[in-house]
């Protein structure tokens, strides 16, 4: 965890790109819904979806998929097995964007090349 990173992506009604410097705050060892289990302390703002991240030596290690703050009542952190985190875990998510580790991107394009 600490690991810089850099947020990139059009925020919306911008015309001209972001960059949005941060921190990896979170590894989880199961992913949320749709493959999100890197949470950074980046700044991501509407629009910066499905932009890239990158880290310090300029290797792409995600895409942005979330920003901070969302309500913890609508389930946007139970896991996909379906489980809760705990409340202490719950506080760190809850404070952090969100994107999918290229690597788990990576497994989803290869097991669907033979579809």
């Amino acid at each position: 965890m600490g690991e810089p990173l850099r947020s990139v992506g059009f925020p919306a009604g911008a015309e001209v790109w972001a960059v949005a410097p941060g921190f990896v705050e979170l590894l989880l060892p199961k992913s949320l819904p749709q493959g999100y289990s890197l949470g950074y302390t980046n700044e991501v703002k509407i629009g910066m979806s499905g932009g890239p991240i990158f880290n310090a030596k300029g290797f792409l290690v995600g895409i942005n998929g979330r920003g901070k703050y969302r309500d913890p009542d609508f389930e946007v952190y139970a896991f996909e097995d379906a489980t809760e985190p705990t409340a202490e875990l719950l506080e760190k998510m809850v404070k952090s964007s969100w994107g999918i580790p290229i690597s788990i991107y990576l497994q989803f394009v290869s097991s669907h090349l033979g579809s």
